[in-house]
């Protein structure tokens, strides 16, 4: 990891130094790093992972503690805290919550699911971009890798079941879409309205089949 110095130093690229008062800056992460146990190379790159992702600089300290808390009960690192906090924030903004709340959703779902904070951090991406263009809320998604690892899915494999589905509901050349289009004077849904359908009646019809029937 970095040294202070040096991350500092490179904090600062992403800051316009004319208004941001960066020994301040260092200051409170160092604080941070002493109140949360993190080291202060780990914090420093967490901060420059954060900035460069959006986090605003008057929300980093808050950012970063709960980040730093996210990684120790998360069984992971604060690069892929920082990075999973960040992808959600970055696709969903507010209304996923703000970044104590989505951890502790995270939380909820290393909890109830047969996952971690560190298996969703690599396998998230891709559905949550997907998820979020579609409308299928963040703790929808959340609610998706708990019931689809606890019934005996991987990480990666639900990210992308979920990802597939998304897809699939939502391509106006899909098979499920011509159904819909049939249907369109009676509801209007979203892909992501469809997919909590799907994984309201997960895991009885159990992963496979809803893949295997999303991709023939």
């Amino acid at each position: 990891f970095m040294t202070y110095e040096s991350g500092l130093a490179k904090l600062s690229t992403l800051c316009d130094t004319s208004v941001v008062n960066m020994n301040k800056v260092g200051q409170d992460i160092i604080k941070i790093s002493n109140e949360t146990g993190t080291s202060i190379g780990e914090m420093m790159e967490g901060a420059y992972q954060a900035v460069s992702a959006g986090v605003e600089i008057g929300n980093l300290n808050d950012f970063l503690s709960t980040s730093s808390k996210l990684a120790t009960s998360g069984f992971t690192d604060m690069s892929s805290a920082t990075k999973v906090l960040s992808q959600i924030m970055n696709n969903y903004g507010t209304s996923a919550g703000n970044a104590e709340e989505i951890a502790s959703k995270l939380m909820k779902t290393q909890n109830l699911g047969v996952t971690t904070v560190a298996e969703l951090s690599g396998e998230m991406s891709e559905s949550l971009s997907l998820a979020s263009t579609y409308g299928m809320s963040f703790d929808n998604v959340a609610t998706a890798f708990a019931k689809m690892t606890k019934a005996g899915t991987s990480t990666s494999e639900a990210g992308t079941a979920i990802a597939r589905m998304m897809e699939e509901l939502g391509s106006s050349s899909s098979k499920v879409s011509e159904i819909l289009k049939e249907k369109e004077n009676m509801f209007h849904p979203t892909a992501g309205d469809l997919v909590k359908l799907v994984l309201d009646a997960y895991p009885s019809i159990g992963q496979a089949t809803v893949y295997r029937n999303i991709n023939k």
